[in-house]
C-alpha cells in the first residue's frame, strides 16, 4: 500500500513538473503573440503555415506600386506597430482604417503593458510553486514507524555478514527498540523495497502478533543508517549491530 502511494505521489510530482515546463515553454520560448497572423510576400511564417490553411492572396493593386493591396496594408500596419503607438493612437488609426483584423494583428504582434505584467506575475507564481515543491521534497523523513515495545514478541536479525540471530528476551528487545527509536530522520527518502546503492545491509524483522515490521541497517560513508522502506532513512549515532548481537 505504501509502495503504491509513493509511486502515485511521484507520478503526480512528475506531472506537475512537466506541466510547469510546458507553461514556461509556451510563455517564453514559443509565445502565442510571436505569430504574425497573416502571410506576407516576404515569406514570414504565420498561422496559415502553422495550421496548413490555404493562403488567400489579393490580386488587386490600387496604387500601382507592384505590391498587392493585402500586403500593402499588412506592411503598413507592421511599420506602424514598430513606432510603439499608444492605445489611443491605435484606436484612432483603426477607426480610420475600419479594420478590426488589423487591430487584432496589432494586439498579437505587440503585447501591451497588461500582457507584460501578467507574464511577470506568472513567472513569480511559477517560481513560488517551484520553491514550495523543492522545500517539500527536501524535508526530513517521517519518524520511524515501530510497534510498541510491549507488543513485540521477538526480533529476527540477519546481520550484514549473513549471520542469523533471534532476540526473545524482554530486556534485550527493549534495548534494540530503544536504539531504533533513537534514530534521527534524514532528508533522504526511501523509494525501494530494500536499500539501494549500498555494498551490504542487515535485516531486522520485528515480530508482533500476526505481523512483522521490517527495517534494514547498513553503514555508508562511515555513518550508521536504518532504512524503513517507503518511509525514510534514519541515522544512528552508534553501531547497531553491536546492540543486536550483545548477550
Amino acid at each position: 500500500m505504501k509502495s503504491r502511494r509513493s509511486k502515485i505521489l511521484f507520478i503526480v510530482f512528475l506531472a506537475i513538473v512537466v506541466l510547469m515546463a510546458g507553461i514556461a515553454y509556451c510563455l517564453f520560448l514559443h509565445p502565442f503573440w510571436a505569430n504574425s497572423g497573416t502571410q506576407a510576400e516576404d515569406g514570414q511564417s504565420d498561422y496559415a503555415d502553422q495550421f496548413h490553411i490555404e493562403q488567400y492572396v489579393c490580386d488587386h493593386d490600387e496604387d500601382g506600386d507592384g505590391v498587392n493591396d493585402q500586403t500593402d496594408m499588412l506592411q503598413s500596419t507592421r511599420d506602424y506597430i514598430a513606432t510603439k503607438p499608444s492605445i489611443i493612437q491605435v484606436a484612432i488609426r483603426m477607426t480610420d482604417m475600419g479594420s478590426v483584423p488589423m487591430l487584432l494583428l496589432l494586439h498579437a504582434k505587440a503585447p501591451d503593458r497588461k500582457t507584460e505584467t501578467m507574464r511577470k506575475k506568472i513567472v513569480i507564481l511559477l517560481a513560488i510553486v517551484c520553491i514550495v515543491m523543492l522545500a517539500g521534497c527536501g524535508k526530513n523523513a517521517e519518524p520511524i514507524d515501530l510497534p510498541s515495545n510491549e507488543s513485540v514478541t521477538s526480533i529476527e536479525v540477519i546481520t550484514i555478514d549473513g549471520a542469523k540471530a533471534d532476540i526473545t528476551e524482554t530486556t534485550q528487545i527493549e534495548t534494540v527498540m530503544t536504539a531504533l527509536s533513537a534514530a534521527e530522520p534524514t532528508r533522504v527518502q526511501s523509494v525501494n523495497d530494500q536499500p539501494a546503492n549500498v555494498d551490504a545491509y542487515g535485516t531486522i524483522s520485528i515480530n508482533t502478533a500476526g505481523e512483522a515490521t521490517v527495517v534494514y541497517y547498513y553503514d555508508k560513508d562511515s555513518k550508521h543508517y536504518i532504512e524503513q522502506p517507503y518511509r525514510g532513512i534514519y541515522e544512528l549515532k552508534d553501531n547497531l549491530e553491536e546492540t543486536l548481537l550483545q548477550e
